[in-house]
């Protein structure tokens, strides 16, 4: 019953159309039936036709679509995606073009007016020494 309904709206997908119509060229009944739903497509399709949504209805309607279009900035989108880009490309090009991390590790532990003994290595002290000047190990 189904498939006579889409056959008669036209909707059957056409692999199983000659099928079906075959079918019904073989029985009364199914031509009965196919008859009928033809008929029912067409009194839905003159009855839309005479009928309108209420304008308060379409005024809502219009309104929320226009709210949705405000609510989805496309072209912020277009706009940030590629200047997010832009921007991660600056970063890795600055990053790598600081020169290696051994210099700026060591110029980061040299002496300083805090700590006039650093000499630029980045190894812990040896098991037993202070840590901190004044503890006792």
């Amino acid at each position: 019953m189904a498939e006579l309904a889409a056959l008669a709206d036209g909707s059957l997908a056409s692999e199983r159309r000659a099928a079906l119509e075959a079918r019904v060229a073989a029985s009364s009944e199914l031509a009965d039936r196919l008859v009928e739903q033809q008929r029912a497509v067409a009194l839905a399709g003159s009855a839309v036709n005479g009928v309108e949504a209420p304008a308060a209805l379409r005024a809502r309607i219009d309104a929320q679509r226009r709210v949705r279009r405000v609510r989805v900035p496309r072209r912020l989108v277009l706009i940030g995606a590629p200047a997010i880009a832009v921007l991660a490309v600056a970063i890795g090009v600055v990053v790598i073009g600081s020169g290696p991390s051994s210099e700026r590790f060591h110029a980061a532990l040299a002496a300083t007016e805090q700590a006039p003994g650093a000499r630029g290595e980045a190894t812990p002290p040896p098991r037993g020494r202070a840590l901190l000047r004044g503890v006792a190990a």
